[in-house]
């Protein structure tokens, strides 16, 4: 059965958790030109333009988050997108470390972190409550 077929069967609960968590990261990616726009001005410039493993860590792990969504989603099989949004939910722990560390080095101000951070924290949260829902029809199924 094609993805976009069992998406459609899917629980409602469930089909609005991913959408919930598709417009939130469509709406991460619409902040690119806002808040992480202005990370990327930042990182642009000074010290934090020629740390590059960092600047460009960060910007790799935030795209994962998406990509891992769409990958996981595409596979077809709950087990695997499960599997996928447990990645995608790490990648935002690893935003979230790596602008301590460019808070804690001076790249970032106090409110770019806050903004940036809390971000990441909801998008987190919401992969954590779509991870839990896939989880539970894992186990609903497996019984």
């Amino acid at each position: 059965m094609p993805p976009f077929a069992q998406f459609l069967r899917q629980p409602q609960i469930l089909i609005l958790k991913i959408l919930n968590v598709f417009l939130r990261l469509k709406f991460s990616a619409s902040l690119n030109l806002n808040k992480i726009g202005r990370f990327s001005k930042v990182s642009s410039k000074g010290a934090f333009s020629k740390d590059f493993g960092l600047r460009d860590q960060i910007r790799r792990a935030s795209v994962s988050v998406m990509s891992n969504i769409a990958e996981g989603f595409d596979r077809g099989g709950r087990a695997e997108f499960h599997h996928f949004v447990v990645i995608a939910k790490g990648s935002c722990a690893e935003v979230r470390s790596q602008l301590y560390v460019a808070l804690d080095v001076g790249y970032l101000t106090q409110e770019l972190f806050d903004q940036i951070s809390s971000l990441a924290l909801e998008v987190s949260r919401i992969l954590g409550g779509l991870r839990s829902s896939l989880q539970k029809q894992r186990d609903g199924l497996n019984k």
